[in-house]
């Protein structure tokens, strides 16, 4: 799995993980955690459009669903699950 991110002290970064390319891309950065959650709940809502789950499985474990995920400052990566 290969990455086109550069870590950003400081900085909340919004990843999509696609699911075709098997790679990931970064969207944006935010300063705050909470900036960065909203923005990955209407990347889900917005990707549930373009993918809708009848047709990609939707973000279940066998699904084809493009992921969403937050990368802290720290460098911990978190995945967004719709909900």
């Amino acid at each position: 799995m290969t990455s086109k991110t550069k870590s950003v002290p400081g900085k909340f970064k919004l990843l999509v993980y696609d699911a075709f390319e098997g790679e990931f891309y970064q969207e944006k950065t935010y300063k705050t955690e909470d900036e960065a959650l909203k923005s990955a709940r209407d990347k889900l809502s917005a990707l549930e459009k373009a993918q809708p789950s009848t047709r990609s499985g939707g973000q279940e474990q066998s699904g084809i669903q493009d992921r969403v995920f937050i990368q802290y400052p720290n460098g911990r990566l978190i995945r967004v699950m719709p909900g």
